[in-house]
């Protein structure tokens, strides 16, 4: 089984998760990382800075213009983010944790182990079609070498992908336990899940040019959830007699 269940207390182990085992990663979040009231200073500057870093990225969005944008005064933004550096970190954690949330929350209604490990390239890819701007901040990071986010992922600790990772080693091992799953390291099927949805969300653009499809079309997409869960399942769901 996986590492013990960071979420638990009194040592509580992986194996008895407990019916809150999910719910427990969304309440003990940060409260930076949870809602913010949008028509306080906080709250303009952070739709503002989420806005622009979209559009343009880290080094081409001032801090003037932020300001400007928020309707707030630049010293506004250094009280309450310090830094153009600390608030784009903000901003990211946010939506990396908005992505997550909507992962947490779709997992909570299953209750099948083996349903919730092929579940998550699904809701994963879902979170970022519904948002644009979450699938612009994250391709703009990452085409610009990724160091920044992977300082945000390291710093939100459990509260990030290192603790959805846990999550779904854990359920990838339970169902290997219940014969679901094939029998490979759960690290490596939890990897095979992340390159499968966040690999599309990357390259999207892309496959709509090689594939000459349009994924804004719900029918498409619709498509193309089904037959990518079917492969998925077809991957990791044990080899029949027979096969």
């Amino acid at each position: 089984m996986p590492e013990p269940d960071p979420f638990g207390q009194g040592g509580k182990g992986a194996a008895e998760p407990g019916p809150d085992f999910l719910a427990r990663f969304l309440d003990r979040a940060p409260e930076e990382l949870k809602g913010v009231d949008p028509e306080s200073p906080r709250g303009r500057i952070l739709a503002a800075a989420r806005a622009l870093f979209a559009e343009g990225g880290f080094d081409a969005t001032t801090t003037r213009r932020i300001a400007e944008s928020a309707g707030v005064n630049q010293a506004m933004l250094h009280y309450y983010f310090h830094s153009k550096e600390r608030l784009y970190e903000t901003v990211v954690a946010r939506e990396i944790f908005g992505v997550l949330t909507r992962i947490v929350t779709g997992l909570a209604s299953l209750e099948e182990p083996a349903e919730i490990v092929v579940s998550v390239p699904r809701l994963i890819m879902t979170a970022f079609r519904e948002d644009p701007i979450k699938r612009k901040i994250l391709r703009r990071e990452i085409a610009e070498g990724g160091e920044r986010i992977s300082r945000i992922v390291k710093g939100m600790g459990l509260h990030g992908p290192i603790g959805v990772r846990s999550i779904v080693l854990h359920y990838a091992a339970e169902a290997q336990e219940r014969g679901r799953l094939r029998d490979l390291p759960v690290e490596a099927i939890g990897m095979f899940l992340i390159a499968n949805s966040f690999g599309f969300v990357l390259l999207e653009p892309l496959f709509r040019v090689v594939l000459d499809r349009d994924f804004e079309d719900d029918q498409t997409w619709r498509d193309l959830l089904e037959n990518q869960e079917k492969l998925l399942r077809r991957s990791v769901s044990p080899v029949e007699d027979g096969e």
